[in-house]
């Protein structure tokens, strides 16, 4: 339940305390490259990152068209203390409290991908 989520990470603040501010991205695949990792081990990764100076993480959940996966998300936020960005197609207001209930920090809103309503709604509910 989102309710029951910890409290967010400052994903924002993350971003304004480091110069430059990088958001490091753990992603198993692409649909123009395939597998990018065969070895995919996302505790590993956010734990590099943490240490090699990440301000924010940003996880690919999205299964169709990155292999991506909710645990890959509560695993990489499980391992540091980063903010973590879920990274998918977002478009009903469901998925973005379902992103909260996965602890999920923030979340992307691909303008391209939605109406100007659905920008508004989705905005709103992730605020």
């Amino acid at each position: 339940h989102a309710k029951d989520a910890s409290s967010t990470r400052g994903f924002a603040q993350a971003l304004q305390k480091k110069t430059p501010a990088v958001i490091a991205e753990i992603k198993k695949a692409s649909p123009s490259q395939g597998v990018i990792r065969e070895n995919f081990n996302p505790a590993e990764i956010a734990s590099q990152y943490e240490k090699a100076g990440a301000a924010c993480l940003s996880v690919l959940t999205d299964i169709d068209f990155f292999q991506g996966s909710d645990q890959y998300l509560k695993t990489a936020r499980s391992v540091t203390k980063l903010p973590v960005l879920r990274k998918d197609f977002m478009v009903s207001p469901y998925q973005i409290i379902e992103s909260r209930a996965l602890e999920a920090d923030c979340v992307l809103l691909i303008a391209a991908c939605l109406s100007d309503d659905q920008m508004q709604e989705l905005s709103a509910v992730a605020i």
